[in-house]
């Protein structure tokens, strides 16, 4: 069944050319030839150097190729306005590119609580992550450092059991009050952002299941944890 609303898939992705069209074909094939619920997946290749443009493109997406700046990849965030300001869906549904068993059910159990109550501006995912063998719960930044953050300054939202998860589904009218940060302060300071904007009764969290991914080295996280903590200091200890 077709909603009224328009809804945009939006993937950033760098160096996803393994996953990357299996994520689409499920989307084209269920959600766009199909049902028709989806109008458009947009795909923004940031710096990718394995082929994720050529992949997307073959499996059927829109995709918007970011050169380096500075030498650099744009990020998480950068890329994401990229795509916002190509799209032009009233519901946008942001996931990432790096899942092993993506199904249909990422797509109606995230969109569904938009679609079903205008009351609900933001949708976030609780999940088992995997790596194929072995289930556990958030990150090792989202444990560490986001979750007990918030339980200490934000206990309301101590109830999203996955603040830091890539996938939100939200409508567009949000980003007329809230800005999508750079890097890896997307999630945290989305999440934050809507509720101070909208309320808790405004966010939704729908079960997943397990998220099958690979998981980054260490030293990788370094960079994401500071992100996170500097929006928590920046949003809920300076304020």
């Amino acid at each position: 069944m077709k909603s009224d609303s328009k809804l945009s898939v939006l993937i950033p992705a760098r160096n996803e050319a393994a996953t990357i069209a299996d994520i689409i074909n499920v989307i084209r094939s269920d959600f766009m030839e199909d049902t028709e619920l989806i109008d458009e997946v947009i795909v923004i290749n940031d710096a990718s150097t394995d082929g994720t443009s050529v992949a997307a493109r073959s499996a059927g997406a829109s995709v918007i190729d970011l050169e380096t700046k500075n030498g650099n990849p744009f990020g998480k965030g950068a890329a994401l306005r990229k795509g916002i300001e190509a799209s032009k869906g009233d519901i946008l549904l942001f996931l990432d590119g790096d899942v092993r068993n993506f199904s249909g059910r990422f797509i109606t159990a995230m969109v569904g609580p938009l679609l079903c109550s205008q009351n609900i501006v933001l949708c976030k995912p609780k999940y088992k992550r995997s790596d194929g063998a072995t289930s556990f719960g958030g990150g090792r930044v989202t444990e560490l450092v986001a979750k007990p953050s918030l339980g200490l300054l934000l206990p309301v939202l101590s109830q999203l059991e996955q603040p830091l998860a890539g996938e939100s589904a939200l409508r567009r009218e949000v980003l007329e009050k809230i800005l999508i940060e750079d890097n890896y302060k997307v999630e945290i300071a989305l999440l934050i952002d809507v509720y101070n904007c909208y309320g808790i009764e405004a966010i939704a969290q729908v079960d997943l299941g397990e998220r099958y991914h690979n998981s980054r080295d260490l030293m990788d996280l370094v960079p994401t944890a500071k992100d996170v903590l500097e929006v928590i200091f920046d949003r809920l200890i300076t304020k």
